[in-house]
């Protein structure tokens, strides 16, 4: 919640500029900060965790607006591993739009969708729930 809020209030801080005054962060001005502001608090709206009964898997998917390019990864501190790429038709984000069903069995993530052929991922050693 935060990682959504805090850049909301910091670009609303930066949209309200003066003429008379000027909002600076080192070298950067209030434009830059609201811009970057803007697009953090995208990709917090975008990347949405995969769970199973409410159990993180340990896997994201990071679905775009257009529908194309969307791909489950894995995060490894600030970087993001594709393991797999999907499309919907229509445009489709399945994840975002709570159309996907999840369900984990035999060592195995099974994920299906409407407007897909539906995937399957290994459960990672590394996720928090078994």
């Amino acid at each position: 919640m935060l990682l959504v809020c805090f850049p909301i209030a910091v670009f609303s801080w930066a949209a309200a500029e003066s003429s008379t005054s000027l909002l600076l962060v080192g070298d950067v001005s209030g434009l830059q900060v609201g811009l970057i502001a803007g697009i953090v608090t995208l990709v917090a709206f975008v990347v949405t965790p995969i769970q199973v009964d409410g159990c993180s898997t340990g896997y994201v998917a990071i679905e775009r607006f257009a529908g194309v390019g969307n791909f489950v990864g894995v995060r490894e501190g600030i970087h993001m591993i594709k393991v797999h790429e999907y499309w919907a038709d229509d445009f489709g984000m399945p994840f975002s739009n709570g159309t996907a069903t999840i369900h984990a069995s035999s060592g195995e993530i099974d994920i299906s969708y409407p407007g897909g052929s539906g995937f399957s991922l290994p459960i990672l050693e590394t996720a928090p729930c078994p």
